[in-house]
């Protein structure tokens, strides 16, 4: 039963709730440990789930990656070389894992001598940490991407990544004046340069409280759009509206936006106010869909409770004041027992267009929590009707207080883990069948090549599907810098030359018949020589006669070896020469090709040679062409003598 208050809430909200089906919950993995925790699962391009696995069994706590197949087996730990805390995960097209540490309490984090002086013995600050799975050396797997670079980066919130691969994130500075008090938006290139993309101002009573109070600062997660050029975030503090409370004045943040394909220009889409979306905090989450931004906060308990809330920003329009107007609240999480749950987190957008979620508290399940455990949500964008899938609890296999839920799966499914007890990653099977083919994984267990000698090659492999047909039905192709022809479909592999100093790009595009669907997998490759070029391919002559000589000369640059359709070359002539030849009557086409030091092929535009017979000897030229039997004579004679000789013998 709602209570008056739950029902007046909904009312006011325009909530609907709808009796559809729930998806099913189930556990895939447990620690079995109480101080074990699971968090911050992704889906992988090997198809793999990959997540944090803190082990606060000692001081400070170990983190470690904890990776494993959809179903839960094949579980597999490498130890991450820091204690600190961790950002949410993030893979690139490279199948490499983005992760970000920070100090565990604050950053930076002053060190002192263990007998308690007070002098300051160093500086605790965080760094960015590639992680590629497949690398041998464990040097090689976890790499330091920040920490050489010079910069005090201290990582909080969540990463994102643009369609390139460039990787954006959030660096705090919290109560130390000597490294400038600013907070930072980062970006980190695919190649591992970085750059300020955005500087927040801390003190709003400073030098800077006009900028403050109009930008707002301290900013928390972040969220790209899915044209992977244009960034939302939430700042926590400032802003230009403000709530008095007992003689203080509050400024609870902004809505922004930046353009990364326009000098990273940033605006501000709404001045938050108290009584309208309070609560902006460290745990809010955006995605957008249907020209609609939509954003969590944790609400204020003067308030509402302080049970959350969950808001939409019209971005129809490009007017900063008519997208303020135009801010709803879609959800008020207002009850602690309420089938809703409270203090609701990530929001992911799914394949059927809805918004999914969980909620840390709440419910009607209390069996350890008189706040309740947890529960699964779904939000349909269109019609706002708001939907409970299902309650977290300690009493079943999946447990209780969820703490996200990863990005959709290829297939339509989402991962997340729990935080009570025995922590556990849980799989939420949407029931939801993918019409298109589902390309399950696409990877290279060497996403970063350097040249060395030879041929650069690269192992592709990948994993395809056809959830609505039959695996026969679907025919694969092969785009970008890969031109090789795809004969497998499952479970299969191939390996290609990597031609192209920089990112060479793999796009494998699958289709059933009714649709299709496309995975991008890319290899940085660095230290390739120059392309291999024919810089002179040609014949001193075109056409000659019978028997009459012509040379073919051929002069390249930068190529290992040359192959020729008229015989093997000489060592001496592998990439430059000539090649003298008699005519032989006929028409004939030269053909060269010359593989790179770096494995790259050129070919030549060929060369047509016409060989014609020679004319002979026209005795009756004189007469005009007239029979002369004179000219049988001499045979005659021969013939006759000839009988003779056969005769008398």
């Amino acid at each position: 039963m709602f209570s008056k208050r739950i029902i007046s809430t909904l009312l006011l909200t325009g909530i609907s709730f709808s009796l559809q089906a729930a998806p099913s919950v189930e556990r895939i993995y447990s620690t079995d440990q109480t101080d074990i925790v699971l968090t911050k699962f992704i889906y992988g391009s090997d198809g793999r789930l990959y997540g944090k696995y803190i082990d606060g069994s000692s001081s400070p706590s170990v983190l470690s990656i904890l990776s494993m197949e959809p179903d839960g087996s094949d579980p597999q730990l490498d130890e991450v070389d820091f204690y600190y805390e961790a950002t949410t995960l993030v893979s690139n097209h490279r199948g490499q894992i983005f992760l970000g540490h920070s100090a565990e309490t604050r950053c930076p984090e002053i060190l002192r001598e263990i007998q308690g002086s007070s002098e300051i013995t160093g500086r605790v600050y965080g760094s960015i940490t590639k992680y590629t799975p497949w690398a041998e050396e464990a040097s090689e797997r976890m790499v330091d991407m920040t920490t050489n670079l010079g910069a005090a980066i201290c990582p909080t919130g969540n990463m994102v990544l643009d369609n390139d691969d460039n990787l954006y994130f959030i660096s705090k500075a919290e109560g130390d004046t000597e490294i400038e008090a600013v907070n930072r938006i980062y970006r980190l290139s695919a190649e591992g340069e970085l750059e300020v993309i955005k500087e927040f101002v801390v003190d709003a009573e400073g030098d800077n409280e006009e900028q403050a109070l109009e930008e707002g600062y301290d900013p928390v997660n972040l969220f790209i759009n899915a044209d992977g050029q244009t960034i939302y975030g939430i700042n926590t503090e400032g802003g230009n509206k403000s709530f008095e409370s007992g003689g203080t004045t509050f400024r609870v943040g902004t809505i922004f936006k930046i353009d990364t394909a326009n000098n990273y220009d940033y605006s501000v889409l709404r001045q938050a106010y108290i009584l309208e979306d309070p609560g902006l905090d460290s745990e809010a989450w955006l995605t957008t869909t249907n020209d609609k931004l939509y954003y969590i906060t944790d609400g204020h308990p003067a308030v509402d409770g302080g049970d959350g809330i969950l808001n939409s920003l019209d971005l129809s329009s490009g007017d900063a004041d008519t997208i303020d107007a135009s801010w709803f609240k879609v959800v008020d999480f207002n009850g602690t027992s309420s089938p809703m749950g409270n203090s609701p987190r990530t929001l992911q957008l799914g394949m059927d267009g809805m918004i999914y979620g969980v909620t840390s508290k709440g419910g009607s399940n209390v069996t350890t929590n008189a706040n309740g455990e947890g529960t699964l949500y779904r939000l349909d964008p269109v019609t706002d009707i708001f939907e409970t899938l299902y309650e977290f609890s300690s009493d079943n296999d999946v447990k209780a207080f969820p703490v996200g839920l990863s990005p959709v799966s290829p297939d339509g499914n989402f991962f997340g883990s729990t935080t009570a007890s025995s922590s556990t990653v849980f799989k939420v099977d949407t029931d939801i069948i993918p019409t298109s083919p589902v390309i399950t994984a696409f990877w290279t267990e060497t996403p970063e090549l350097t040249w060395e000698s030879g041929a650069l090659q690269a192992t592709l492999n990948w994993n395809v599907t056809n959830p609505s047909g039959e695996l026969s039905d679907v025919t694969c192709s092969a785009s970008g810098d890969w031109d090789e022809a795809i004969s497998e479909l499952t479970d299969a592999s191939q390996t290609v030359v990597i031609a192209n100093e920089g990112t060479n790009e793999f796009v494998l595009t699958c289709d059933n018949g009714t649709e299709q669907s496309s995975q991008t997998l890319r290899v940085l490759a660095s230290g390739l020589p120059d392309p291999v070029s024919i810089i002179d391919f040609r014949s001193d002559l075109y056409e000659v006669e019978q028997g009459e000589t012509f040379t073919i000369n051929w002069q390249t640059e930068n190529a290992a070896s040359c192959d020729t359709n008229w015989g093997t070359l000489d060592t001496e002539q592998a990439v430059s020469g000539s090649k003298e030849i008699t005519g032989v009557p006929g028409e004939y086409t030269y053909e060269l090709t010359c593989t790179g030091l770096g494995g790259d092929e050129v070919s030549a535009t060929p060369l047509d040679i016409t060989v014609e017979t020679s004319e002979s000897v026209d005795a009756g030229s004189s007469s005009g062409g007239a029979f002369n039997p004179l000219l049988l004579l001499p045979a005659a004679l021969l013939l006759f003598r000839r009988r003779r000789v056969t005769s008398a013998s």
